[in-house]
């Protein structure tokens, strides 16, 4: 028998658990926002900005990232520009009072918010900060002075003329400006997006000690600096890959002798998770070199998780393509040309919705959703809406359809298997 020492527990140790636990319980939950550089007025991508809206693609004017070049004026080519806008009084989101509502202060200095911000401020490019505005008013009107003796002639957000930004903060790189945001709010792409999708999204991370160092020596207004690679992010050169083998004599452009060869070369050329982060090419928490369409499958993540877990996607998306046949079954979609029943669009408008968020490339909305399911059925375009989000949808809802089955054709996808035809031949 062993001895067995007594467990003593002091009143203190339990008060703090508790108190732990009090807190863990009442901490308001993180509101779920969008990130999109979709232009509503020109259906378009936006150069100059990705804006901040609500998750579901309501499209009220949050905020914005201002990305600073080639603004028709207030240019501030040296940093980007996190603009959030005053209390709209019209039930959107308040995002500066949901900072504080966590314990931020969007209004505190870089020192105090220790966010890599260099400057603070309520109008553009100020070179002291303004007085502020009262909590939820709008910023003083550019080129006046207010009735209360404040004169702000630089107007009242970093990068335009409206009256909608109540204050802002200045970054060296918008991954500074997200992850001060991923601190208040779960943040979402839209699947529109082309630079800041959701796997951007997910690798944005707080600069380290050193680099606030680095940053704090960098006022706006000087010449800009990249930030130092992370020690993490110089460890392994790349993979070294298997060039292809040339095709048989005489048969150049058999379809099957292509196939064959990209079957054979993924299968050989060695694969390690990476991601790109701030220019720099690193491995994914140390993830190892494998080869093998096997062990491939194995190190296979995607979008939101935190690891390889093919099992667990396996297990997801077997249950919304289930989902998807067994809400497409008996419906006339080579005839439809209006929306099924609304128990039936519903369905697949909330299925359409579960498969974008699994991919990480949620959508300003879903109502379109029917179209996207039609069109994919019935193999033939009639003018459903198609981006790297909409492909998984297309996919889902051809799975086991004979002839029909569609493969997820995103920008990844695409890339990765014409560059590897573009070898071969």
């Amino acid at each position: 028998m062993w001895n067995q020492q007594p467990i003593q527990l002091h009143m203190s140790d339990l008060q703090t658990q508790q108190t732990l636990i009090e807190s863990q319980l009442t901490a308001p939950k993180k509101l779920q926002i969008m990130l999109t550089e979709w232009s509503q007025q020109t259906d378009k991508k936006h150069k100059l900005v990705v804006r901040i809206i609500e998750s579901r693609g309501d499209y009220h004017n949050l905020g914005s990232i201002c990305l600073g070049a080639d603004k028709n004026s207030n240019q501030c080519n040296d940093c980007i520009h996190l603009d959030l806008a005053h209390d709209p009084n019209d039930g959107s989101p308040y995002l500066i009072a949901e900072i504080a509502a966590h314990g931020g202060n969007f209004r505190g200095t870089p020192a105090q918010e220790r966010d890599g911000a260099c400057q603070v401020a309520s109008g553009p490019k100020s070179n002291q900060p303004r007085q502020w505005p009262l909590l939820g008013h709008r910023s003083y009107q550019r080129n006046i002075n207010n009735p209360v003796g404040i004169n702000n002639p630089l107007g009242n957000s970093s990068c335009w003329g409206g009256v909608i930004y109540e204050s802002w903060r200045a970054y060296r790189k918008p991954e500074d400006a997200v992850a001060y945001l991923k601190r208040y709010f779960d943040i979402v792409a839209d699947g529109f997006n082309q630079i800041y999708t959701q796997e951007w999204i997910d690798q944005c991370t707080a600069p380290t000690d050193e680099e606030l160092e680095e940053l704090a020596k960098e006022p706006c207004g000087g010449p800009k600096k990249g930030r130092a690679a992370k020690t993490s992010a110089a460890i392994a050169p790349p993979p070294i890959s298997n060039p292809p083998a040339p095709l048989p004599e005489g048969f150049g452009f058999n379809r099957d002798n292509i196939l064959k060869e990209i079957v054979r070369w993924i299968h050989s050329d060695p694969f390690q998770r990476r991601r790109r982060y701030a220019g720099i090419i690193s491995p994914v928490n140390g993830a190892p070199i494998v080869s093998g369409w096997e062990n491939r499958v194995r190190e296979y993540a995607y979008a939101r998780q935190n690891g390889p877990d093919f099992i667990q996607v396996y297990n997801d998306t077997s249950k919304m393509i289930r989902d998807l046949a067994t809400i497409s079954a008996g419906q006339q979609w080579t005839t439809l040309k209006q929306a099924p029943p609304a128990i039936v669009n519903g369905a697949i408008s909330e299925t359409a919705e579960k498969i974008c968020d699994w991919g990480g490339v949620r959508q300003r909305g879903y109502s379109r959703a029917w179209e996207v399911v039609r069109d994919a059925i019935v193999a033939s375009d009639n003018g459903a809406p198609m981006n790297s989000g909409w492909t998984k949808v297309a996919s889902f809802a051809t799975d086991g359809i004979p002839g029909n089955e569609q493969t997820i054709w995103d920008s990844r996808v695409a890339t990765s298997i014409i560059w590897r035809i573009d070898q071969i031949l």
